[in-house]
């Protein structure tokens, strides 16, 4: 038996050892031979020997064989020497015997048989002996070949065959040596034995030769393998330097997208980076060294004080600045490992968040030189969430953990005292700083270096301070600096030293240390000691300025006069600018301060550099000053902050007429502003923004300052009437405008909504724009000031998105719809490129109430606005305002305003609104409290119903309310057709009854349906409450009545008439049990009474329960086979083995599943009949989807829910049901909108479908993936002869890919439908226009030539829309027939109010009404926006339509968007009889 793990050619023994090539030799040789020839010597040998048996004893047993055949040796001695004489005598004798052929020929022949036998019995031996000498040599050969090649099959095989030949010649020799002598030289067979000995030779020469090729074919293996290896080590390395390379790669895009999200690194380099390094070139040779040097400073840089925290402090001009960039530089040049980062507060103001950001750049560029890679906790930290102050918090936290230490070096924190507002930006980062060095003091060293300021002192009273006023180190510096110094300008000083020696020591006693007074005495004694001998005179007589007033004073006083008023500018406007100002702005702006014509000043109004270089020393210093081109392009500032507190204190130091005061640079900003080249908007010339002149605005040099700041500066100035006037005329004016664009343009965050942390009301706030004295004050004239923040608020509010972007579109603030603002806000008389309108009246003063509802007919031209007015115990009073929109682009006109008054139990209002005090909260599960039909002919309020009479005043339609019978109690949506109405409702059944009290009497007597039998029975005239009678339904009940005794019955029919049916083919039977592709997590099913993941998760207050449950796993997609569109979605496994998983009982209609109802009035009598009524419970919820009725039939189709679609008609009392499935897997429907065509010949659907994947139970609490946002739309064809009774057939289907979205607000769902003959228009709410125009017929010959292939277009360009659309209804009107002017209308603002409504969310969380602002707004009593409107031309405004690029294939065969009839039930206990074959396993869990 062959072995399967043996060498190739062996064979197994009984005991399961491998054979060799002997053994497999002698096994063959004793096969081969004849019964009788087993019994020879030889074979009785081996035998004998058994297992024992080698190749090399049979050798040894032969040679011993013919060595005992001791006749051989006597032969040999005598008759060899005989025989080989006579040999040579053997041609004579064969002569003589052909020669006589008489009888002596015998003799002669018997003769030459004698010589040849012996000749042959003698060299027989020689042979033998000879081959079994070399046998043995070659049998040593073979075992070494034997295992050399043990794998060969080849040379196993000959080796066999030799070993096969060996035992020939071995049996041979036995034979011949067991002969006697006689039949041995008689018998011999020699040309046998040498054929034999051929064959072993022809054997060596084979194994050599196959050997030779063996071990040429391991070469060239050997060879071929080191190839491989070798290009496999190359492959290896390239994917190494390839991973490596990515690795690079990774770390630098981690490490850019990092730092872009941090931002501020240019800002950190110009000011930062710039004045660290002035401040070590700046620094004297030899000053500073002595803080290394200082035990309590090494104690705290080398880590082995506590606290961490080091306050270095001192009065101003002691050298803290100079210090703080001497330390900082120290550790970075001794410690290059550890991370120091470092802020200057200056004159230039920064929130915490932004100073943390600083701080987290530089740490941020640590970490890059000292780590290969970024790590991924760390970029996480900087892509999901936005850069705030926690989160920059974080990761600098992330950042010092991941450092092996880090220094914190903040310098001027005095700087931030005052204002109180700065100084809470500061104590927040110092705060922050503290907590860090506490919890790591080991790891985080911070430096503080700043005046003794009561506030700061009481945050860092329990650190280490370090009070520098009275330390020797110091003094020596300053007398270092003061020899130096004195030693520059008066060189003579050096020949005598002892005179030098005195002068210091009189100035050292002056200065007392400090390096400002120090420096500022010797500007002084440059300037008055004109010799050697004026110096000493002044500094022996004490003729300098004792305190830095008395020295700023001198300064100012020799100011010549034609100077001051320059000097009056440039003072006031270096001081009191926000940041440093560069010398070419504050040029334009003192030019404009000292020009003639303000409103148009001119280039040679601007000092000039020379002038500016005089007055600037030595109080303004410029940080780069070289050629004239430098210093105009360079920021300026005061030398110190003495300088700023002394004009505060000394504001007329240049006059009574000239102070120096904050009014200098508001009126320079205000001025600036109100130009006349900014009277008009910047236009774009290529990629240059120019004014009104055409010149580009990158040479106004005071323009993004101006605009930025003026608002500030305005509010930093006492107020005056005056004042306000200027302000006022600003701000109305077409310059204003102008300054927004500007805004937008260069100033970053300025339309940005922030909050305050912490706070529990999330509050939000605009940046302030206007002075604050502008709207704060009680006067007639700041009440005109909060007019206009509120209209600038609502004004941002809608475009804040717009004004705000990076885009491209940045500073086209013309595509603002201006008009829409209200004929009351002062923005809306500014013009844009668009034609905007709004549906306000100009009295509308009061439209900011709590309930707006609005109704927009199909064709645009007509909407009804509803609000609430007043409300008592019994009665409600609305005001509803009647607008047509004219054609053309005029303005909507308000036809009429109608106040209807409505009974509070009549419309059962308290049934869909509740109040406390006068809040408003939407019921939980109820319907909006009111809604007008598609075309606005039909109002409901409540349950209530009104119509439109011929005057066009709604007036309620008799017995259409919940106190006339039969009326149902709670109305959802409704339909209404000629002289029927059709009322619908869907709701999540209780336990128990609850319902709204009704004013009639109950009938015990009347019956709904049977709940022991699960029949359908009648309903007389006044039936039971519908509510009562629907609650009780058992699973999979359908109930339909009519008031007559007979009862609706389903039944359907084929359409007689043949139409060709593209999709005939695609019938996969809907309800089977799907393959379970991810068979391995069987919690992707759900059980019974469980809701889906995709609307399990709960925020805290929502109910436990769900009332609301999703399709489980079976029901939402049952389909023979699973599809796709999703990668993500893909079926696990291959091939035919599959696992099917029935869950428990995948799906019963239980108690509290969804109920819908449908019921039909016939309005022609008196009160309306009831003539149909259906009710049954559905798997799930579908929202927003309203019953149409055919235009001519009685026919109603309505989607209940679970892709279920009822087809009734309502006059034959009969019905049928269809199913659409959703088009992909773990997908639920959200709505279906149905719509008859014109024509009366096709039903068009429109599924918005969501899909996302479910979780396992063990991942519920990771974040969820986002919903998958699909819009199927369907066409079908309806039967000509059997329109109510004959099902639709499918002609075109189209899907759409919407989007993504974290959850779906599905009480106010953002899209809106707008159906045309050949094509529907689907809006979403967005702050940009998302409008598909679908194609609703596969026949392009229909349609116009701008479809092209394509089913989905989309504009071409971006149409900015309110930021608040996409909290509100959005509707897009295409252009009539021969025009190309469409109209977009967005429906009312409405208030934030919660909205108890957990079980109508597709997403788990709770919906507040995202369609509101916020419940504190930005602004006191800012008025929420009415319905606004824009006419938009589709060509020069959309750049025509085009492909979408958002259409999705429909793959064939699975039967997507046809209407499947029901499939009987499955019956768990009774159907389920499973085998299970070789190929399929099933499991059925209970």
């Amino acid at each position: 038996m062959t072995d399967s793990n043996a060498p190739p050619g062996s064979t197994t023994s009984r005991d399961g050892r491998d054979c060799s090539a002997f053994q497999r030799a002698l096994s063959r040789f004793l096969d081969d031979l004849p019964e009788k020839s087993r019994k020879g010597a030889l074979i009785q040998e081996c035998t004998s020997r058994g297992d024992a048996v080698t190749a090399e004893s049979i050798n040894e047993y032969i040679k011993s064989v013919e060595e005992r055949k001791t006749s051989r040796h006597k032969i040999q001695k005598y008759f060899s020497p005989v025989v080989n004489v006579l040999r040579t005598y053997d041609g004579v004798i064969n002569s003589l015997v052909s020669a006589d052929p008489m009888p002596t020929a015998l003799i002669w022949g018997v003769l030459k048989v004698v010589i040849d036998g012996v000749y042959r019995y003698t060299n027989l031996f020689e042979t033998i002996k000879a081959q079994l000498e070399s046998l043995t040599f070659q049998l040593r050969c073979i075992n070494l070949y034997e295992d050399l090649y043990r794998n060969s099959e080849g040379m196993q095989e000959i080796l066999c065959e030799s070993y096969i030949n060996m035992f020939r010649f071995w049996n041979q020799v036995v034979k011949e040596c067991h002969r006697g002598h006689a039949s041995t030289f008689f018998a011999l067979k020699p040309n046998k034995l040498q054929k034999i000995i051929s064959h072993l030779q022809s054997n060596v020469a084979q194994i050599k030769d196959l050997g030779s090729i063996i071990e040429a074919r391991r070469a060239e293996d050997e060879r071929q393998r080191g190839r491989v290896e070798a290009s496999k080590a190359d492959q290896d390395r390239i994917e190494v330097r390839h991973s490596l390379q990515e690795q690079k790669e990774r770390r630098d895009e981690y490490y850019r997208a990092t730092q872009s999200w941090i931002g501020l690194q240019e800002w950190n380099e110009a000011n930062n980076c710039t004045r660290h390094r002035n401040n070590l070139n700046a620094r004297q040779r030899g000053t500073c060294d002595w803080l290394a040097r200082h035990s309590v400073y090494s104690g705290w840089q080398n880590g082995i004080t506590n606290p961490s925290i080091f306050w270095l402090h001192s009065p101003p001009g002691f050298g803290k600045t100079f210090l703080c960039s001497h330390a900082l530089q120290l550790i970075k040049d001794s410690n290059p490992p550890a991370a120091v980062t470092y802020h200057f507060y200056r004159e230039e103001h920064h929130t915490g968040c932004e100073t943390l950001r600083i701080l987290a750049g530089q740490l941020l560029e640590c970490y890059g030189k000292h780590s290969t890679q970024v790590d991924e906790k760390l970029y996480l930290q900087t892509q999901r969430r936005t850069c705030s102050l926690e989160n920059i918090q974080a990761l600098i936290m992330i950042l010092v953990e991941n450092l092996p230490r880090t220094y914190f070096f903040i310098d001027g924190l005095d700087q931030e005292v005052s204002p109180d507002w700065r100084w809470t930006e500061a104590s927040t980062v110092l705060d922050f700083l503290v907590r860090l060095s506490m919890k790591s003091p080991d790891k985080v060293r911070i430096w503080c270096s700043s005046q003794s300021q009561p506030c700061i002192r009481e945050k860092l009273k329990d650190v280490i301070m370090f009070d520098i006023k009275d330390q020797l180190g110091v003094r020596d510096d300053v007398t270092l600096y003061l020899s130096r110094v004195m030693s520059h300008y008066y060189p003579e000083l050096d020949q005598e030293a002892d005179e030098k020696d005195r002068l210091l020591e009189h100035l050292q006693k002056r200065v007392d240390g400090n390096f400002l007074f120090a420096s500022l005495m010797i500007d002084d004694l440059e300037e008055e000691a004109g010799s050697l001998t004026d110096l000493q005179e002044i500094i022996k007589q004490g003729d300098l300025p004792k305190t830095w007033d008395d020295f700023y004073r001198k300064k100012f006083e020799k100011i010549a006069p034609p100077m001051r008023r320059l000097a009056h500018n440039v003072f006031a406007l270096v001081a009191f600018a926000r940041r440093p100002l560069r010398v070419k702005e504050l040029r334009e702006a003192v030019g404009l301060l000292q020009s003639e014509t303000p409103h148009s000043p001119k280039a040679g109004d601007r000092p000039l550099i020379r002038r500016l270089r005089q007055l600037f020393a030595p109080m303004i210093e410029v940080q780069i000053g070289g050629s004239d081109d430098d210093f105009d392009d360079s920021p300026c500032r005061l030398f110190h902050s003495t300088v700023r507190d002394f004009l505060m204190q000394n504001s007329y130091i240049l006059g009574q007429n000239l102070p120096i005061t904050q009014r200098i640079i508001a009126d320079a900003c205000l001025g600036y502003l109100s130009q006349s080249r900014y009277a008009e908007l910047l236009t774009v010339s290529g990629e240059e923004w120019c004014d009104i002149r055409g010149e580009n605005v990158d040479h106004h040099q005071f323009l993004r300052y101006a605009a930025k700041y003026w608002g500030k500066h305005l509010g930093d100035v006492p107020k005056s009437e005056e004042l306000h006037r200027l302000v006022l005329s600003f701000i109305t004016s077409s310059n204003f405008q102008t300054c927004i664009q500007v805004q937008s343009l260069w100033v970053e965050h300025k339309f940005a909504v922030f909050g305050t942390w912490g706070e529990e009301d999330n509050q939000t706030y605009l940046v302030r724009v206007f002075p604050k004295w502008f709207t704060e004050d009680q006067s007639i004239l700041s009440k005109q000031g909060v007019k206009l923040w509120k209209d600038y608020c609502r004004f941002v509010h809608d475009w804040g998105h717009l004004l705000d972007c990076e885009k491209g579109e940045v500073g086209q603030i013309d595509r603002c719809w201006w008009a829409a603002l209200g004929p009351r806000n002062f923005l809306s008389r500014w013009h844009g490129r668009y034609t905007s309108f709004i549906y306000q009246a100009d009295v509308d003063a009061n439209h900011g109430i709590w309930q707006d509802y609005d109704g927009v007919s199909m064709s645009s031209d007509q909407l009804k606005r509803l609000r609430l007015h007043s409300r008592n115990d019994d009665s409600l009073e609305f005001i509803c305002e009647h607008w047509s929109l004219p054609v053309g682009d005029r303005a909507p006109i308000l036809e009429k305003k109608q106040t209807i008054l409505a009974h509070a139990k009549a419309t059962n209002w308290l049934l869909y609104s509740k109040y406390s005090g006068d809040e408003s909260t939407l019921r939980r599960g109820a319907a909006a409290p009111a809604m007008f039909s598609p075309d606005c002919r039909v109002l409901r309020i409540g349950a209530q119903l009104f119509a439109l009479d011929d005057q066009g005043t709604y007036v309620a339609m008799p017995g259409l309310h919940i106190e006339s019978e039969p009326y149902p109690a709670d109305v959802e949506v409704f339909a209404f057709s000629q002289r029927y109405v059709v009322v619908t409702k869907r709701k999540i059944t209780k336990n128990t009854n609850q319902r709204a009290t009704r004013n009639r009497k109950n009938n015990d007597s009347r019956k709904g349906i049977n709940e022991e039998t699960n029949s359908v029975a009648p309903v007389s005239e006044g039936g039971d409450d519908e509510e009562s009678s629907t609650d009780s339904e058992s699973e999979f009940s359908y109930a339909s009545s009519v008031d007559s005794a007979d009862r609706a019955y389903e039944t359907w029919s084929e359409c007689s008439t043949e139409y060709e049916d593209d999709f005939e083919d695609d019938v996969i039977a809907p309800w089977t049990v799907p393959v379970d592709g991810d068979s391995s997590d069987s919690s992707g099913l759900e059980s019974e009474g469980n809701m889906s993941d995709a609307d399990q998760s709960e925020e805290p207050g929502s109910d436990s329960a769900s009332e609301d449950a999703d399709f489980p796993i079976s029901a939402v997609v049952g389909y023979g086979q699973w599809h796709s569109d999703d990668e993500d979605y893909d079926l696990e496994g291959e091939g035919t083995h599959h696992q099917i998983r029935l869950a428990r009982r995948p799906w019963t209609r239980g108690p509290r599943d969804p109920q819908v109802s449908l019921t039909v009035f016939n309005t022609e009598c008196s009160p309306p009949s009831k003539i149909f009524y259906f009710s049954c419970k559905v798997s799930s919820m579908i929202y927003a989807s309203p019953p149409v009725v055919h235009p001519s039939e009685p026919l109603v189709v309505w989607p209940l829910g679970g892709g279920e679609v009822l087809f009734a008609d309502f006059v034959a009392n009969t019905y049928f049901l269809r199913k659409l499935r959703p088009s992909t897997r773990y997908t639920k429907h959200i709505f279906m909108k149905c719509h008859f065509s014109s024509c009366e010949l096709y039903l068009h659907m429109a599924s918005l479908e969501v899909q996302r994947k479910p979780v396992s139970t063990s991942q519920r609490n990771a974040e969820r993936d986002p919903l998958k946002i699909a819009l199927l739309v369907s066409t079908y064809r309806i039967c000509g002869h059997k329109t109510t009774k004959s099902p639709p057939t499918l002609i075109h289907r189209v899907k759409v890919h919407m989007g993504f979205a974290k959850s779906l607000p599905v009480s106010e769902l953002p899209y809106t439908l707008t159906w045309m003959p050949t094509e529907l228009y689907f809006t979403c709410s967005s702050e940009v226009l998302r409008v598909y125009r679908i194609r609703l017929f596969k026949n392009p010959d229909r349609l116009d030539k701008t479809w092209g292939e394509y089913d989905v277009l989309m504009p071409k360009r971006t149409i900015f829309l309110p930021g608040t659309a996409s909290q509100r209804k959005v509707y897009y009107f295409p252009p009539a027939v021969g025009s190309t002017q469409a109209r977009v209308i967005i429906g009312s603002e409405v208030r934030a109010y919660d909205v108890e409504m957990d079980e109508n969310l597709f997403g788990g969380q709770h919906d507040n009404n995202p369609r509101c602002v916020p419940k504190k707004v930005d602004a006191p009593g800012v008025d929420l926006s009415p319905p606004i409107g824009c006419y938009l031309d589709e060509t020069d405004d959309f750049g025509g339509w085009g492909n979408s690029h958002n259409c999705l294939d429909i793959p064939e065969a699975l039967g997507i968007g046809k209407l499947d009839r029901r499939r009987e039930k499955f019956d768990y206990d009774d159907d389920c009889d499973c085998k299970c074959s070789w190929f399929r396993t099933i499991y059925y869990q209970y």
